[in-house]
């Protein structure tokens, strides 16, 4: 009996030892080659649910995102009342139709309408694929053994970034949680797919 108490025991304690923690990075090649092998796709098609909480409201959308190098295409529905609104555009300017009627304005303003919070819209097409955008200072990230980012900050988010999973652009999260002040989302990708030209 104390043979077998002993084995268990053992188990678990080197068990618990095998389990992928993440680190920092600053003396792996892991990243940098993950970060490589999921950076230059730029045609994709991802659908995902995002939930927003603010101190003002909180509720979630659903995303159906095309991207082609820097033009996007949303379809956005969800339980707040938005039902097949269209976001399209690029970096610079985008086009927000909804119920007949239209607005133009920057990505970033036009997302800050819908959902409440002031993304810097350029940055989510790379936090979707877990790295940070190139254009903007990244601090404190970890990252899992095999390389792939657990969190970092950026544009004064913090980010963490779980359950990542094969996809046909590498392996990509497919949940993401971001946090700055009092605001936070969730954002779940339950499909990756190519667009086929």
């Amino acid at each position: 009996m104390i043979k077998i108490v002993l084995f268990v025991i053992t188990t678990v304690f080197f068990g618990c030892g095998t389990v992928p923690q993440p680190h920092d990075p600053s003396d792996a090649n892991n990243w940098i080659i993950h970060r490589a092998s999921v950076s230059p796709y730029d045609r994709w098609q991802a659908f995902a649910k995002i939930a927003i909480q603010t101190p003002q409201y909180s509720g979630s959308v659903r995303l159906d995102w095309k991207q082609i190098n820097n033009d996007f295409s949303i379809i956005l529905s969800g339980p707040l009342g938005i039902q097949n609104v269209l976001l399209t555009g690029d970096n610079d300017e985008a086009i927000l139709q909804y119920n007949g009627e239209r607005k133009v304005g920057s990505p970033s303003e036009l997302v800050n309408d819908i959902v409440g919070i002031p993304f810097k819209f350029d940055v989510l097409t790379y936090w979707l694929r877990g790295i940070p955008s190139p254009h903007l200072i990244q601090t404190n990230l970890l990252t899992y053994p095999d390389g792939q980012a657990y969190k970092f900050e950026q544009a004064g988010w913090s980010l963490k970034f779980e359950n990542y999973k094969p996809t046909p652009f590498g392996s990509l999260p497919r949940k993401i949680l971001g946090y700055k002040n009092e605001q936070s989302f969730k954002l779940v990708v339950t499909k990756w797919s190519k667009i086929k030209i």
